[in-house]
């Protein structure tokens, strides 16, 4: 049944957030809204990503391949739009790092940019500790929900199955393969030990942000051309 109101509910957005696009040039600087990367398996079929629902999926039966993305939410500081960011599974590293030092990626900052300057090129994330309190922020967006929006799906087709499974990329062989296992549910964090994770974690982040950008001048800035 279709529900009338005299007036907009409070999130009048729902559930529809847009995938932010990195630039060529320059860098898109936001605030993670959700506490962790949630991705799935991806086709670039017909022109358009669109999700591996793997029984009777359309791309599938025609071959085509698919690879793993990470979804997220995230706010512009400068308009305080929400949105959506999307990573490959190599993009996401820093986060997913990032995430295991501190147990949360709700309120840091990620800068995203292309090394090589094209429009296609790969992504590069950068991931800076906590700079905002997450109360400041709003709620983490349901990613599937919004996304079911952008790929024009219906949300069932998509929902996580009732499984609290953690998944992790893995590289064997430069091949990336989905690493899925339990993690039991750790006790509480001190203060202290919550800020002796983020110092880990800013002085790791800072020695893979160098290694970056040593490699960024060392190749004079070309990088693989993908898709985001």
């Amino acid at each position: 049944m279709t529900q009338w109101t005299n007036r907009p509910p409070a999130t009048h957005d729902g559930h529809a957030l847009a995938i932010a696009r990195t630039p060529a040039t320059g860098t898109l600087t936001l605030i993670v809204t959700s506490p962790d990367l949630i991705g799935c398996r991806t086709h670039f079929y017909k022109g358009r990503t669109t999700p591996c629902t793997e029984t009777k999926c359309h791309a599938c039966n025609e071959g085509m391949p698919w690879r793993w993305h990470a979804y997220l939410g995230a706010a512009d500081p400068k308009t305080g739009r929400h949105v959506l960011i999307e990573l490959t599974a190599t993009g996401c590293q820093p986060l997913a790092q990032y995430h295991e030092l501190t147990g949360t990626l709700r309120g840091a900052t990620i800068a995203l940019s292309r090394p090589s300057g094209k429009y296609n090129g790969r992504v590069v994330a950068r991931v800076s500790p906590i700079a905002i309190s997450p109360m400041q922020l709003p709620p983490p967006p349901d990613v599937p929900h919004a996304l079911a929006i952008i790929w024009n799906v219906p949300y069932s087709s998509i929902a996580p199955g009732p499984t609290n499974a953690e998944t992790r990329i893995a590289s064997i062989d430069g091949n990336q393969v989905e690493a899925a296992q339990r993690h039991p549910a750790e006790p509480p964090i001190s203060a202290e030990r919550k800020r002796e994770r983020i110092a880990a974690a800013a002085r790791e982040l800072a020695d893979h942000n160098a290694r970056i950008h040593d490699a960024t001048n060392t190749t004079g800035g070309n990088g693989s051309a993908t898709r985001p």
